[in-house]
């Protein structure tokens, strides 16, 4: 290849940004990127390696245009050819804890992305070894960028905690690759992985599928399209508060790839301007929920949104009856705080406090804690500083 002219890079990003989008600002509208105090231009070419992995694949990515970018559209990856869709399994599917497509070795990993485009689509099924009815049944599709990193970087402190206990999986799945979005199969519904991917699936195949993806046949690529499924958040990336059941039709829709980003068939809020929250649970036997005395320790769900206090009536909506209920505890609102810039920043702040409380209090799972409240005024703080001094 060619040795390409200095400065190549940022003219490849600044035209394609022209010709696609319209411009830069609706080039960082589309990914839903950020560019803090720095102009477009300047923090272009950072944003394009970090999710396409590189200006070349980004430029490979759209030379069909909007419309053959897998990031941008899902349908992309289906309708390409060969097809941007693979198959692997794992031995569950928590993309809510897992935001990633793990490897066990480098080199694994760069086999994949060597042979994958970003966006890519990957069909998840439940490893055969399961002692579950999970075993050999596709449970879900995930969409993965190119941003490589190490797992511990895509997976929540406390899946990693739980990881890292088991001296059979510590050194396990280190490498990772960031997912974007994920969609599971209505339990129902989930197909034998040998009906599913008929001419890719074998026995003998299972253990490559397993390390670095195989790729599907088209026939098997838009076979997706038939999974009733409904689209989950991902760590580390997309919020989505009620999903609904559609076919994969309906759910690959094109949608901003990003912290906060809209799609269809969910709820859930756009880019911009974030408030930090805690809510806390309260009500009659409130110690029901937990095991042993529940002492001077609160129930807390810790998180951001553009309003803490829609936010906490659409939980309260999910709630039976009126003996529990959610109730906003902090949030920046509340204490005459000017939102965050962007959700990077709150989900910055969020995430260091499920650090904190995940070390110093007891976790319930995801985003909520049993905590007394010296350590819940230490966790908001410590997320506020957070969320103050991210710089993306």
């Amino acid at each position: 290849m060619a040795k390409r002219p200095r400065g190549w890079d940022k003219q490849a990003v600044n035209g394609i940004a022209k010709k696609h989008y319209g411009g830069l600002a609706e080039m960082f509208d589309a990914h839903g990127w950020y560019k803090l105090d720095r102009t477009f231009g300047q923090i272009a070419p950072s944003h394009v390696k970090a999710t396409y992995g590189s200006v070349a694949a980004f430029e490979r990515a759209h030379e069909n245009g909007l419309a053959g970018n897998g990031l941008v559209d899902p349908m992309a990856a289906i309708n390409s050819d060969p097809p941007n869709v693979w198959l692997t399994s794992y031995y569950g599917y928590d993309p809510e804890n897992w935001g990633l497509l793990a490897f066990g070795s480098e080199s694994d990993r760069a086999k994949f992305l060597r042979e994958s485009e970003p966006g890519a689509l990957v069909v998840v099924y439940g490893t055969k070894s399961l002692r579950s009815d999970l075993a050999g049944r596709v449970l879900g599709v995930q969409q993965v960028s190119h941003l490589a990193g190490p797992s511990e970087q895509f997976i929540s402190p406390q899946a990693w905690a739980e990881k890292q206990a088991s001296p059979r999986n510590r050194s396990r799945w280190l490498f990772g690759v960031q997912s974007t979005r994920a969609w599971h199969v209505v339990p129902e519904d989930r197909p034998r992985v040998e009906d599913f991917a008929d001419e890719t699936w074998s026995a003998g195949a299972g253990r490559s599928i397993g390390r670095y993806c195989k790729r599907l046949t088209s026939a098997e690529a838009r076979k997706v399209l038939a999974l009733q499924m409904y689209e989950g958040p991902v760590f580390g990336g997309r919020e989505i508060e009620h999903a609904e059941f559609a076919d994969g039709q309906d759910l690959m829709r094109p949608s901003r790839p990003g912290p906060v980003s809209q799609s269809g068939f969910h709820v859930s809020e756009s880019e911009g301007p974030k408030h930090l929250y805690m809510l806390e649970l309260v009500g009659d036997d409130i110690g029901s929920f937990v095991r042993g005395p529940i002492r001077k320790r609160r129930i807390v769900k810790v998180g951001f949104s553009k309003s803490p206090e829609v936010r906490c009536k659409s939980f309260n909506s999910a709630l039976p009856g009126k003996q529990f209920e959610w109730r906003i505890l902090k949030s920046t609102f509340v204490e005459g705080l000017p939102p965050f810039p962007s959700s990077h920043h709150a989900k910055s702040g969020e995430q260091e406090m499920v650090r904190f409380l995940h070390k110093k209090a007891d976790s319930m799972g995801g985003e909520f804690f049993l905590a007394n409240d010296d350590h819940l005024n230490k966790a908001w703080k410590r997320g506020k500083s957070a969320a103050t001094e991210f710089g993306g």
